[in-house]
Parts: C-alpha cells; structure tokens; sequence
C-alpha cells in the first residue's frame, strides 16, 4: 500500500513529494520488502517512510527489479494524474522533472533520459495518438501511456581467469553461471575485445566451482559491469605478456606492436604480422592471469535509463484489455551484445505485462497459505499473447564500465505496469491502483461511472 502526497507549480514542475508506503514481508524478517520511488526525477523537497509489515503469511522475497515495479506503478501513475489535471502532456511532464546531470549531490556518468523519452515517443506516434484516441465512441476504446523508469546495479566483487595456448586458442574461466541471459556470450565478446583475438577463439567455462574462480552472482544487474571488468583486466594483464615475450623474440621494442584479430602486428613492419606460436614457441605453458576486483568507479553515480509506451485496447463491455504495441527505449550504455540486450528487455516487458494485467497470488485468510501455487493459477503471458515489443537503444556517452557498458537484466520490468495502467486510463478513464488490472476490477469502475465523460 502506498500513499502519495505531492506538491506541484502550475506549470507541472516538482516542489514537494511526500510518500508513506506499508511493505507486507510475511511472516519472518527477510532481505525485502523497500518500495522505490521517485528516483528519476528532480525533488527538492522528498520525505520517504516505509513500514515492513508482519503478517501470517509466507515469506516475500525479491523478484527482478525488487521494488522497482510496484513503486514506478504508484509514482508514475500520480504523476499522470497530476498531468491530466493540469493539462500537461505526460511526456512533457517527465522530461520537465526528469534528473538530468546530478542525482542528488552526486553526479551521474551519463543520463539518456530524455534521449529515450523522445525517441520512444516519435516511435510509437505518441503526439498523433493521444489526439486520435482523445475522443472515442464504441465499447471497444483505444489508448496511449508511457511511464519511465531506472535502475542501479548493486556492488560486489568477482574474477576471471583467462589462458591464452600456444596455437592462439583461449580459455576464460567465470564464475557467473548463464541464467539465460546470455552471459557467457558476453563475456566472450569482453575478453576478445580486450585481447585482440577473434570471437571463434574463446572457449568459455562457466558456473563450475571446481574450476572457474569466485564471482558474487549473476544478480543485481551486475554481471556485465563486475564480472566483465575482471575479464578486461585479465585480458590486459595475458596481452601485456604476450607482447612482451613478441618484443623480446622479434627484438623490437614493446611500444611497436599489437595484437589484433590474433595477429601480432609492428609499426616498424606494418606489411608482416605473427601468429601466436611464432613468438611464444610451441612448449611453453599457456600464459595466464587470475584478476579478483571490485570495480572502482570515478565517483560519479551510474544507473540505467528507461523510458516506456504501451498502446492498449480496453472493451468496455468485458473490461479485457489487450496490449497492442509497446515501445522500450533505453540508456543502458554501450551495448556489448545487441541481441542478447534486446531479448532482455523483451522479456521484462513480457513479465510487467503479467504482473499488470494478470498475475495474483491468492491467500487463504484463514492459514496464509498460498492457494494458487501451481501452474495453473501462475496465469503468466505467453508467447501468441505478447505484443510487439520495439527496443531502441540510446548512446549516452557512457565512460564507466566495460567498454562504457552499464546494465539492462532488471530495469526492463520497472516502467511496465505503469505504462499500461496509464494506458488503460488513456483509453477507458478508469483509473485502477491495485494489482493486477483485470476485467472485473474495470468492469466494477465502469459500473461507477468512469470513463462515462471520457470519449
């Protein structure tokens, strides 16, 4: 439950945001139950209390993006509320309040905010459709919602421990485990970026205890950022060997040579290169490095970006709703793995669709068990039922991270279910603000008489 009061000048700007949220954690005190609020926007006067509450219930526990769904659902829907009374254009809105250069006293490495607030708003007709859908006849009324989000990735530390063999073939050893989300490829793309080899010469171990080093988890939204970075610094420390011993056996200075597509090349004699065995000979031990590191940043806050656009269709005489088209523009930084990177975001989408429109878990008031704990009552989207899902990527100028990279596994869920509530607001005037959304809490809205005025 979560209660908003918030002060606004009469041209949409934040003065005042005071918010009181109780968190239901279950039975016993467990690592959960925070409520994000406005993180991406500018307050100059914020008051934040949260009450953990007990109750005879099954333990909560953190799910993607923990906090970061259900707190976007309730600021973001206010805030369209508060654009609505004063005749503001929801994007409009957000990109007035959006935090641009500093977050607080703390700068931030870069921030494509309102890069992704205008690119995904022209990508799906925003400005024509809220004009189009203003006035409506018919039982079945289409709208337009958008919500923005962000997210930081938590801190921990993690290694890497990279072979290069005599025939140029590789071995990095990771201790994050590919939970799907493709991060062996990613690493794989990292540490041949930072060596100088190809892709087709990396062979990646992975998850293995009895091999592969330490890492804090693939959690947090970190393992791009943590674990990447260990494999560029074991990548540099193997490099820096192996031109040592190119330098000492082609008695050429250091400074001269690189290696590049597996090839040792000299700008003494930019027409010759050398494979890997020609400067290492063929029986010597694989030349290793073994990094442990807690990346160390400038100072500066990173934190990911996102803003996003839902269009729905509402039937006013069943109360579904159904997700037409959703929009995902995001500053994620540089994006070491496009395809990988996209299916993230289509997945969370995906999930925040199910958690707005559709997933519930349903309690017997009498012992706090679970009713619904199979998977039939799961009642989760699948794939004939998704929408398109169109992902823009938006280039901040990143420095941070590898290769300026910064996260995508956990914000691509946080601005969903605000979006399509917006949505569904947009098309049918009912404004719902408990979760889900289904047709029978519509129908009981309609039933009162929303959205009666609203075509």
């Amino acid at each position: 439950r979560q209660h908003y009061r918030i002060g606004v000048k009469n041209d949409g700007t934040l003065r005042v945001v005071d918010f009181k949220g109780y968190s239901d954690i279950g039975a016993y005190a467990r690592g959960s139950g925070g409520i994000s609020g406005p993180d991406a926007y500018v307050v100059p006067n914020l008051r934040t209390e949260i009450a953990r509450v007990h109750t005879n219930t099954s333990c909560a526990a953190n799910y993607r993006a923990p906090s970061g769904p259900q707190g976007a659902f309730a600021f973001e829907s206010a805030l369209d509320e508060i654009a609505d009374r004063l005749k503001i254009d929801p994007v409009e809105m957000r990109i007035k309040n959006a935090v641009d250069t500093h977050w607080g006293d703390a700068e931030l490495s870069s921030n494509g905010l309102r890069d992704c607030l205008q690119r995904g708003a022209e990508a799906i007709g925003w400005a024509d459709k809220r004009r189009q859908y203003a006035s409506q006849n018919g039982s079945v009324r289409r709208g337009v919602g958008m919500a923005i989000g962000t997210w930081s990735s938590r801190i921990g530390p993690s290694s890497a421990v990279l072979k290069v063999f005599p025939d140029g073939s590789v071995k990095l050893f990771v201790g994050v485990t590919d939970i799907g989300t493709g991060a062996k490829t990613t690493m794989s793309l990292i540490a041949a970026e930072a060596l100088g080899v190809p892709l087709e010469a990396i062979s990646v171990v992975s998850g293995d205890t009895d091999l592969a080093p330490y890492s804090v988890g693939e959690s947090g939204s970190r393992t791009t950022g943590f674990t990447g970075t260990a494999v560029i610094e074991a990548a540099k420390n193997v490099r820096g060997q192996l031109l040592d011993q190119a330098a000492t056996r082609l008695k050429v200075s250091r400074e001269s040579l690189d290696l590049r597509g597996g090839k040792i090349v000299s700008s003494a004699s930019p027409d010759q290169s050398w494979n890997i065995r020609d400067v290492t000979g063929r029986n010597i031990d694989a030349l290793t490095a073994a990094i442990t590191t807690s990346p160390q940043t400038s100072g500066k806050a990173r934190s990911d970006f996102a803003a996003h656009f839902a269009e729905v269709e509402v039937s006013r005489d069943t109360g579904k709703v159904r997700v037409l088209r959703y929009v995902a523009a995001h500053d994620s930084g540089t994006i070491i793995n496009k395809l990988t990177a996209a299916s993230q975001i289509k997945g969370g989408v995906i999930q925040g669709i199910g958690m707005a429109l559709r997933e519930e878990l349903i309690w017997d008031h009498n012992t706090g068990i679970p009713v619904n704990n199979h998977y039939h009552g799961a009642k989760v989207i699948i794939h004939p039922e998704a929408p398109e899902v169109e992902v823009i990527f938006v280039d901040a100028g990143e420095k941070e991270g590898p290769f300026g990279a910064k996260s995508v596994g956990e914000i691509p869920i946080v601005p969903v279910v605000a979006a399509i509530a917006n949505a569904i607001y947009h098309a049918s005037g009912a404004r719902i603000r408990e979760l889900p959304i289904t047709p029978d809490k519509l129908l009981m809205a309609f039933h009162n008489g929303a959205g009666a005025a609203h075509a």
